[in-house]
């Protein structure tokens, strides 16, 4: 119910608009960035209308972070999934809220996003998403900056925006300060004390900020360190694995885990899952592997299932489908090989990506383990005659889309797929 209600908010007033890639500063020595910084004291492009609640699209986690990077603007997504009991909480009595709408359709592109789906079964597990309305919020950049749950109420959705974009802050008084500390870096006379506000005002504006980070933290002592206010700087930036930051707070992590408790384990995923999304941008196999060590010393619940959803998506974006299948072959026959989900969508993907007939042959097997247990379902069965069609066995595989498309025609669903891949079976070779 929370999905249809969803589905009928659809923004119309997206427009299209290139940007700057800002990943480009990161990159760069640390006195070019402060060069071009003082041409760029803009805010993010604002989009949408101010009547109502806030107007949903629906779309593909991709997809979004790809047109927030076109428009330039923040994006807030609202995930749903077939065990989200909160949903419909929010959908009725928080998102029609006039105040909400005008704050989140003048901020953000407003979109929500099926987790169950199959495309998002890495990230789903990675965030540890769907099992309750986890809501996120991203940069135009593409970073991920926060993870809300529990958000019962309009004043705890409004806040929750304000935090990430910063709006009660970007005032004059911090726009002047921000260009006036910019040159002081510039000219070499920035104290520690200075460098510490820099990067806060920043982030407030959302500049890139990781070289000055790095070149901050490596100008203190043993002891400044260790002190209380830098601890709580190095958790308050932990958004990426590249930066020193989580070297430092690694070194101390049972403290941290101590001081911050489970909102640390919620960072750290955080941070994990931006330098995955940067890894595979830059096809960069030494970031990938940090992010694994990383992981290893973080001491994060679940760390074999964040493990191997990790890997699954780094070797799935950079199209390494060899290691993809061996990775999920091995993790499904041990840890993974109860999960329904995973294995029906696993064998899709064996279909898709695959080539031998050991692969679709253990796919195979999957699906026949997913049907034993729940029994035969349109999407099961046309997977599995795919793959009887990929082994040569014609008269299986027409029995198996003949059975999918009495249960679409049973159930009143679409059965294009089936009738396509029946013809196919009958007017074609089977494989």
């Amino acid at each position: 119910m929370a999905v249809n209600l969803l589905r009928h908010k659809v923004n119309a007033l997206l427009f299209k608009r290139k940007m700057t890639n800002m990943n480009f500063f990161n990159k760069q020595p640390f006195g070019l960035y402060c060069f071009f910084l003082l041409s760029m004291l803009v805010f993010p492009v604002v989009i949408g209308n101010t009547q109502g609640g806030i107007n949903f699209s629906y779309s593909t986690l991709e997809s979004i972070k790809k047109q927030a990077s076109e428009q330039k603007a923040f994006a807030f997504i609202h995930t749903t999934s077939g065990n989200c009991q909160t949903c419909e909480r929010l959908a009725q009595n928080v998102y029609p809220d006039a105040k909400v709408g005008s704050l989140y359709n003048s901020n953000f592109l407003n979109f929500y996003i099926d987790v169950d789906r199959p495309e998002h079964i890495n990230i789903a597990n990675i965030l540890n998403l769907g099992k309750e309305s986890a809501l996120l919020y991203f940069e135009p950049n593409g970073k991920l900056v926060k993870k809300a749950v529990n958000i019962n109420t309009a004043e705890e959705l409004i806040g929750s925006a304000q935090e990430v974009i910063h709006l009660q802050e970007r005032n004059a008084t911090n726009t002047e300060q921000l260009s006036l500390l910019n040159k002081k870096v510039q000219n070499g006379k920035a104290t520690t004390k200075d460098l510490k506000e820099y990067i806060y005002l920043l982030r407030t504006y959302n500049y890139p900020y990781t070289n000055v980070l790095n070149f901050y933290l490596s100008l203190l002592s043993r002891n400044e360190l260790e002190a209380a206010d830098t601890k709580m700087f190095i958790y308050d930036f932990l958004d990426n694995v590249e930066s020193n930051s989580i070297d430092y707070l690694l070194e101390n992590i049972g403290q941290y885990k101590k001081d911050y408790g489970p909102a640390l384990n919620d960072k750290l995923t955080i941070a994990i899952y931006n330098s995955l999304t940067m890894a595979i941008q830059q096809r960069d196999d030494i970031l990938f592997e940090r992010i694994l060590k990383v992981l290893d010393k973080a001491s994060l619940p679940r760390i074999e299932e964040q493990r191997y959803f990790i890997q699954a998506q780094y070797y799935e974006e950079t199209k390494n489908f060899e290691a993809f299948g061996a990775l999920t072959s091995k993790y499904l026959s041990s840890k993974g090989k109860d999960d329904n989900h995973l294995l029906l969508i696993s064998a899709e993907k064996f279909f898709n990506y695959m080539n031998d007939r050991k692969s679709y042959t253990t796919a195979l097997n999957w699906i026949e383990n997913v049907i034993k247990i729940e029994g035969e379902s349109y999407r099961s069965l046309l997977t599995k005659a795919r793959l009887l069609r990929k082994l040569g066995n014609c008269s299986d595989a027409i029995e198996a889309t003949n059975l999918a498309y009495q249960l679409a025609q049973r159930d009143n669903k679409d059965a294009e797929e089936a009738i396509n891949l029946l013809f196919v079976l009958k007017n074609t070779n089977c494989n």
